[in-house]
C-alpha cells in the first residue's frame, strides 16, 4: 500500500480536491447562502447560470486540453475556483450571486476535465479505478464529519475555498512524463470510443438525475433528512460506507465491465430512496443510498481513464460531465422542486433507460464496454 500511495498521492490529492470542493461548496455551502438571500425564482435563475457555465467549461477543456496546457489548465481553474469560494461569503445580491456561481460552474466545468485527462501523467495507469475510489471515498467521508458537515454555509464556503487554493501544491511534481509510453503506442493500443460514448452519457445522466432528484427531496423534507442524516453516528457511519463503497467500485472498474457496477448504483439509489421514507428503515434506506452514490461517482471519474489516451479521456468525460452532469443535476433538483417528490414512474422510466443504455451497445456486433 506504501508504494501504491507513493506512485499516486498526487492523483488521489488532485481527485480529492475536486470532489471536497464540488460537495461541500457547491451542493452545500453556496447553495445554502443563495437560499438565504434570493427568492424562488432568482434562485432558478443563478443556478441555471451556474449549470450553463458548468457545461461550457466542461466542453471548452475537452477539445481545448492537451499534454502541454493541462498542469496550466488545473493550475487556473484551482485557483479561480477556490477564490470564488471565498468571494462567495461576501454576497447579497443577485448579480454578485449570478457572477459566483458563472464562475464557480466555469472553474468546475474545466476542472473535472483536465484532472481526469492528465491522471496519465499523474500517476501509473494500473489501478486507477482504485486510485479514483479512493480519493471519492476520502471526500465523501471528510464532508460527513459532523464537525464539517454541521458547519455553517460561509465556513463550507471557506473549506472549499482553502481546498481550492491548497490542491496546486500537488501539481509541480506533475509535469507530463508520458508514463503510458509513447504516442504512437498509445494510439496503436487504444480503443475509440465509436458509437458507445452517447450510451455512456446516457447511463450516468440517469444515474446522476436519479440521485440529484432523490437528495434533492431528502434534503427538504425534514422527516426523510431526520430518518438517514439525524446525528453524528449516522454521518460517521456513512462516511465509512461511502469510502468502503468507492473503493470496491474502483476494485469493480479495474476488473471488470462497469455496466453491473452502474445497475447495481442505481439499485441502491432506488432501494435506498425508498427505505428512506419507511418508518424505523431510514439508517438502512441511507446506507444503501450512499453507497450507490460513491460507486457511481467513482465510475464518473474512472470510466473514460480506462480508454487510454489522453485526448479520448478529455473528449469523453467532457461529454459526460456537461450533458449527464451539469444538466442531469439541474434537471433533477428542478424535477423536485416543480412536483415535491421523485415519483415511482420517474423510477420506472429512468431504469428502463439505463437498460438501453447498458444492453443495446452489447447488443451490437464489434462493440465493447469501456
Amino acid at each position: 500500500m506504501s508504494g501504491f500511495l507513493k506512485e499516486r498521492w498526487r492523483a488521489i490529492g488532485l481527485l480529492w480536491a475536486v470532489w471536497f470542493y464540488f460537495l461541500i461548496y457547491a451542493q452545500f455551502g453556496l447553495l445554502h447562502l443563495m437560499e438565504a438571500s434570493l427568492d424562488g425564482p432568482q434562485l432558478k435563475w443563478v443556478l441555471g447560470s451556474m449549470a450553463l457555465s458548468g457545461v461550457a467549461g466542461a466542453l471548452f477543456a475537452a477539445y481545448a486540453f492537451r499534454e502541454a496546457w493541462g498542469n496550466r489548465m488545473i493550475f487556473v481553474s484551482f485557483l479561480v475556483a477556490g477564490l470564488t469560494a471565498i468571494l462567495a461569503t461576501v454576497c447579497q445580491t443577485m448579480p454578485a450571486f449570478t457572477l459566483v456561481a458563472a464562475l464557480t460552474g466555469l472553474s468546475l466545468g474545466v476542472l473535472t476535465v483536465a484532472v481526469v485527462g492528465y491522471l496519465p501523467w499523474a500517476c501509473p495507469f494500473s489501478h486507477i479505478g482504485l486510485t479514483a475510489g479512493l480519493a471519492t471515498g476520502l471526500a465523501y467521508w471528510f464532508c460527513n464529519l459532523p464537525p464539517v458537515f454541521d458547519a455553517s454555509p460561509r465556513v463550507h464556503c471557506w473549506m472549499a475555498g482553502l481546498a481550492g487554493i491548497l490542491a496546486l501544491g500537488f501539481l509541480p511534481g506533475i509535469r507530463g512524463t508520458g508514463t503510458w509510453g509513447s504516442w504512437q503506442a498509445i494510439q496503436s493500443r487504444v480503443r475509440g470510443w465509436g458509437s458507445l460514448l452517447p450510451w455512456t452519457v446516457l447511463a450516468f445522466l440517469v444515474l446522476i438525475w436519479s440521485d440529484s432528484a432523490a437528495f434533492a427531496d431528502i434534503q427538504q423534507t425534514s422527516g426523510l433528512k431526520s430518518a438517514s442524516w439525524g446525528g453524528s453516528a449516522q454521518l460517521l457511519g456513512f462516511g465509512v460506507i461511502h469510502c468502503l463503497a468507492a473503493m470496491a467500485a474502483g476494485e469493480w472498474m479495474d476488473r471488470y465491465a462497469p455496466r453491473l457496477l452502474y445497475l447495481g448504483s442505481f439499485a441502491c439509489l432506488f432501494l435506498g430512496y425508498l427505505l428512506i421514507g419507511r418508518h424505523g428503515l431510514g439508517v438502512i434506506g441511507g446506507a444503501l443510498y450512499v453507497a450507490g452514490v460513491s460507486a457511481y461517482s467513482t465510475a464518473l471519474v474512472s470510466f473514460a481513464a480506462l480508454e487510454r489516451d489522453p485526448l479520448r479521456i478529455a473528449r469523453g468525460t467532457g461529454w459526460v460531465f456537461a450533458i449527464a452532469g451539469w444538466l442531469g443535476s439541474a434537471m433533477g433538483i428542478g424535477m423536485v422542486d416543480d412536483l415535491g417528490r421523485v415519483p415511482i414512474l420517474f423510477w420506472l422510466l429512468a431504469f428502463a433507460a439505463l437498460g438501453l443504455a447498458i444492453f443495446v451497445p452489447l447488443a451490437r456486433k464489434g462493440v465493447k464496454q469501456s
